[in-house]
């Protein structure tokens, strides 16, 4: 219980340095966060104007997309907000410039403090409209939900956030070897953003690639 409350100190105030960071500029953090809003709402935008064209997509009907997108942008967040910038950027940054040397000597779990360390407030300002999605799924459309199929569902959608922030991990602790560092987690991201389509649209060795990589 001890080491929860310590944790939970220790991230209390990494937000609240986040926070200060973010707000020097008040302008620029008011356009960041109108900006990551909208970028969160373009996802779902997207299949909306697909669909005034189509009825099924891959075999995927309009609220099975919908529901698709929030899990992908949920996880999304999850990771956003946490650990992905800080493993895609600073940390093989660090590694490469050496500043990473100085946090052995800190008295804070080293993996916690490398993949919380920064903060990004602008990234949770997307939350809104993603619960704003969550709430118009449910509402507008009728969803039967059941204790099983909702624990199935929290507990694969954990180990795919474990699986993304394992994967991320190991590819960026050897980015420091390359010349632009953050070039692998560039990458990274890049193919993530492909899970918000459903697999069976790909084909080929990229289709196997998708659903079994």
């Amino acid at each position: 219980m001890n080491s929860i409350i310590r944790y939970g100190k220790i991230f209390f105030v990494l937000l609240r340095t986040g926070f200060v960071r973010n707000t020097a500029y008040p302008g620029t953090f008011f356009i960041a966060i109108f900006a990551k809003m909208l970028r969160s709402s373009l996802v779902v935008f997207l299949f909306i104007a697909f669909f005034e064209q189509v009825t099924t997509f891959a075999g995927w009907s309009f609220q099975e997309i919908l529901f698709l997108s929030a899990t992908y942008l949920s996880l999304e967040f999850l990771a956003t907000v946490s650990f992905h910038r800080n493993l895609s950027y600073y940390f093989p940054r660090s590694l490469k410039n050496g500043e990473f040397d100085f946090r052995l000597t800190k008295p804070v779990p080293l993996l916690f403090l490398t993949s919380l360390e920064h903060i990004d407030w602008y990234d949770i300002s997307s939350l809104f409209p993603l619960i704003a999605l969550w709430i118009t799924i449910f509402v507008k459309y009728d969803f039967s939900v059941s204790v099983l199929p909702l624990l199935q569902y929290f507990f694969f959608a954990g180990i795919g956030l474990i699986l993304f922030f394992s994967a991320l991990l190991f590819l960026t602790s050897t980015a420091f070897w390359t010349i632009n560092t953050s070039g692998v987690g560039r990458f990274f991201e890049g193919m993530l953003r492909q899970t918000k389509y459903p697999t069976s649209i790909f084909s080929g060795p990229v289709g196997f690639f998708v659903r079994f990589v």
